[in-house]
């Protein structure tokens, strides 16, 4: 477990998905000094639903359980984002062009999965040597 930041800055959620492994707790932050909210749907963990007023800086969550969790601000309709609670401290978030490297991983077989919040999960198989490297790659498609 770790403390993660989730900021409303812009009116936008910044990281726009935020992974973390199970048991972690949220730092709310909001540094737009406006108000904003906080509405979590989930099913693992609790839901909550927050006011966030530009005096309470910082709102803290403990997320005890994995999952993908999505968050939105009910005063901006426009403003959501992600959630994504791990049972592994092996994950990453990709970049902006989907890259991704996640370190340290120990020898082994594994199955690589991939979230993407409009096109689902796909997963592919890694073998990890010791002290090596692996690559997967992911080809998502719309769903229908």
């Amino acid at each position: 477990p770790q403390n993660v930041t989730f900021d409303q800055k812009g009116c936008r959620y910044e990281p726009h998905v935020l992974a973390f492994t199970a048991g972690s707790t949220v730092d709310i932050v909001n540094s737009d000094g406006i108000l904003h909210n906080i509405h979590t749907y989930s099913t693992a963990n609790p839901s909550f639903n927050m006011a966030q007023p530009k005096f309470k800086k910082e709102i803290k969550k403990q997320v005890d359980k994995p999952e993908v969790i999505k968050v939105t601000c009910d005063a901006h309709g426009w403003m959501h984002g992600w959630w994504v609670s791990t049972d592994t401290p092996y994950f990453a978030v990709t970049d902006d062009k989907g890259n991704y490297t996640i370190k340290d991983v120990p020898a082994g077989s594994y199955t690589v999965e991939v979230w993407q919040e409009k096109l689902g999960t796909s997963d592919e198989k890694a073998d990890v040597k010791d002290g090596g490297t692996a690559t997967t790659n992911f080809t998502l498609k719309p769903k229908g």
